[in-house]
């Protein structure tokens, strides 16, 4: 059951990967596998003491206003640990605590009081998919004193999710720079001469471009059979079965299902 819901929302990761309209039901999908009040996905610029959202729609407009202000400051523990800003590290209450040392650290600081507090944001999780150039990409659950401190299980999930949207903000990053070079993300592949065909590890396709649709459709070596792909010749089937599980082995995180191209 477990291993279904984080399939569920890896494939949401993925899909709003390709297309951006999507982060708003893969972070829904995120706050209510987790029991928040709030899932949040944005970057964090340490220099110029600026955030970047990526969908944050759970966060009331004020509050998306108030953030820099009441986060970078001095007293806040969550700006002053870049330890636990590295990639693939998850970052609890209980954590930050024994980084500093100190229990109850950040709920003595100007960011929780002015503003986690006024939204019933007791508890914190949060991880660094993915961080260079001086930027972090951060994904934040933030839930009530009524729901309680996040659960060993549940750390235990939220890392087996992580490695999925850190594949998926790559992916984000290399189709926003064909975006840029001209045309939204699908067109931009459409573009492309070779046919792409994103798959996860166990061969569901996550999307395709235009070319590789042909593909599909002329029976070309390859098909679309219950939404995974297959080899026409069973001998085939079997060295693309090989492919995928070697391109899962050679990913460093070792993730179950994250995108193949």
């Amino acid at each position: 059951m477990q291993q279904d819901r984080i399939e569920a929302l890896a494939e949401a990761i993925y899909d709003a990967s390709l297309d951006p309209t999507g982060w708003p039901q893969a972070m829904a999908l995120v706050r209510d596998s987790f029991e928040t009040g709030a899932a949040c996905l944005y970057s964090l610029d340490y220099a110029r003491r600026r955030m970047r959202p990526i969908e944050v729609g759970d966060i009331a407009p004020r509050f998306r206003a108030s953030f820099e202000a009441s986060f970078y400051t001095d007293d806040n523990p969550s700006a002053r640990s870049p330890a636990l800003h590295r990639p693939g590290i998850v970052r609890t209450d209980q954590r930050l605590d024994d980084y500093f040392r100190d229990a109850g650290v950040l709920q003595r600081s100007r960011y929780y009081h002015e503003w986690l507090q006024p939204q019933d944001f007791a508890h914190s999780m949060g991880v660094t998919p993915l961080a260079g150039d001086g930027i972090v990409f951060n994904l934040s659950l933030l839930r009530s004193a009524a729901v309680g401190p996040f659960r060993a299980e549940e750390v235990r999930r939220f890392e087996r999710l992580q490695p999925h949207l850190r594949r998926a903000l790559r992916t984000a990053q290399r189709l926003e720079t064909l975006t840029v070079e001209g045309g939204a993300t699908a067109a931009a592949l459409d573009r492309l001469s070779q046919g792409v065909i994103f798959v996860s590890g166990r061969g569901r396709v996550l999307h395709c471009n235009a070319v590789a649709e042909a593909l599909l459709r002329w029976g070309s070596g390859l098909a679309l059979r219950g939404g995974r792909l297959t080899a026409i010749d069973p001998a085939a089937q079997q060295g693309l079965a090989q492919l995928l599980r070697r391109a899962q082995e050679l990913t460093s995180d070792g993730a179950s299902d994250g995108p193949r191209s």
